[in-house]
């Protein structure tokens, strides 16, 4: 099954597609490196349940930067040493630190 990972906030929100397991993955290894205890709170649990719609949208607003400061710091070398010999993962994970990198640059730009 499928599941998506929201980047941004509202209607514009872009989502990125993977399956449920390698989404909760993602957040597993997120939670691990945000900084704001409420939020890692939230994304054990949002990986415990294994929602199929995570992200951005399940979060405060001002914990956004702590959230993206994770994916584009940790994530990929998180996915590179879990998945060395799984380079379409790799490359999956990619996708989504470029999206929100894309995000994040839209936001501040």
């Amino acid at each position: 099954m499928s599941a998506y990972f929201t980047v941004g906030f509202g209607p514009g929100a872009e989502s990125w597609n993977a399956s449920r397991g390698l989404v909760s993955w993602v957040v597993e290894v997120l939670a691990e490196h945000v900084q704001d205890p409420r939020l890692e709170a939230t994304l054990r649990e949002l990986a415990a349940e294994q929602y199929w719609l995570v992200g951005f949208d399940k979060i405060e607003p001002e914990q956004a930067p702590d959230l993206t400061r994770a994916v584009l710091e940790d994530l990929m070398p998180a996915a590179e040493r879990e998945f060395a010999d799984q380079p379409d993962v790799v490359e999956m994970v990619t996708d989504l630190v470029k999206m929100v990198d894309d995000w994040q640059r839209s936001q501040n730009g």
